[in-house]
């Protein structure tokens, strides 16, 4: 096809020129004839005794006539090429746009989500990243939905979570003002109740704080070697007296030379965390039990207890802000409702895992943590 479009223009050049040449030849009465004679022929006398008179003859002169058709020729040439590259150019560009165009529409219809089956395969691999960069743009805007989703809930929960502890406090003062000839047992008693929600209000508060810092930034990690069978000792003995109240025991099977590579602030925090979870969702009369193994290139921890199954669709939706096992449980008796959430940020941060499920009756929060051993 490109041969034959270079034929035609050459031809149509040619004709051009022919043209031109004989239009001008008419119209200046054959001065281009004249300049043709007078430019290549010489007369030369020619001495003729025979019959006694000088001749004109006429000499073409054929060396100065190569020249100028060589001239003229690479003159022709030299335009053709550069007709050719301009038609090209030309071509180029216009195959362009429509090429450009043509993309246009398929990007205008991808994103009206219409079908594309039409287009030919050559355009493949340009739908094929069109899609993945939609696909993309679309699970950002889920991402940064589901976000603002989260964001709106922690305020709602936050505002609930606080209004119920503040409202005590406030009926507690409150009382208080307006009968201060209450007995002194009944004031000691409110006294005592009134700070245990002003602790439960800071706590709340604190979670909130912590939590928002893990979700908003990266945190550093001052990670060391720690010895995980005395860290859960200390543990234990820190919950003695929840464990006593609430009639449960507690068995740790880690050994004694188990190291992991941990920042023991952040990490004691999910244990404690997950240890007193598991004592307001056990039931009572039953042991817990605490145990580690070292894999070959990660550690597992086992968090068990025996209380009511973990729903499946409560499985992973426990991590998430605000959620509580116990929906039945209000803010005062049920936590924050951040400290599983807290935990699943600090297993993150140190590259691990955590998840939960039911199995035999138990309850199991299981760890994985990353061996750098």
């Amino acid at each position: 096809m490109q041969y034959r479009r270079t034929i035609l223009s050459t031809v149509i050049i040619l004709f051009t020129f022919f043209f031109l040449f004989y239009f001008f030849e008419i119209y200046l009465n054959s001065a281009i004839a004249e300049w043709f004679t007078h430019r290549f022929l010489t007369q030369e006398i020619v001495d003729a005794s025979l019959v006694n008179k000088e001749v004109m003859n006429n000499i073409f002169n054929w060396g100065l006539f190569k020249q100028y058709c060589i001239g003229v020729a690479l003159i022709v040439i030299c335009l053709l090429v550069i007709g050719s590259q301009l038609l090209t150019i030309r071509r180029v560009k216009r195959a362009g746009m429509q090429e450009r165009k043509r993309i246009e529409d398929i990007v205008e219809r991808m994103i009206a989500g219409d079908v594309l089956e039409m287009f030919p395969d050559d355009y493949s691999s340009i739908i094929r990243k069109i899609e993945l960069l939609l696909e993309e743009q679309e699970k950002n805007n889920s991402e940064k939905n589901k976000e603002n989703e989260r964001i709106n809930d922690m305020i709602t929960y936050l505002a609930h979570d606080l209004r119920t502890p503040l409202t005590s406090i406030i009926g507690y003062l409150t009382l208080f003002l307006n009968v201060p000839e209450l007995p002194d047992e009944v004031k000691y008693d409110y006294i005592k109740k009134t700070l245990d929600k002003a602790k439960h209000l800071e706590s709340l508060i604190r979670d909130f704080f912590e939590i928002t810092k893990y979700n908003s930034q990266k945190m550093s990690l001052n990670k060391q070697q720690i010895n995980l069978h005395y860290m859960f000792v200390q543990l234990v003995d820190e919950f003695f007296p929840v464990l006593e109240s609430k009639n449960l025991k507690i068995e740790v099977d880690v050994e004694k030379e188990l190291v992991i590579n941990v920042d023991s602030e952040k990490m004691g925090r999910v244990f404690s965390n997950l240890l007193k979870n598991a004592c307001n969702y056990s039931f009572e009369y039953t042991t817990l039990r605490i145990s580690a193994e070292a894999k070959t290139d990660s550690i597992e921890i086992l968090f068990i207890n025996k209380g009511e199954p973990i729903p499946e669709n409560q499985q992973e939706q426990i991590f998430r802000n605000f959620v509580r096992l116990d929906e039945s449980r209000n803010s005062d008796s049920g936590g924050s409702g951040l400290g599983l959430a807290i935990v699943k940020a600090i297993v993150n941060q140190h590259e691990g895992e955590i998840i939960a499920y039911t199995e035999a009756g138990n309850n199991i929060f299981k760890i994985t943590l990353p061996n750098a051993m």
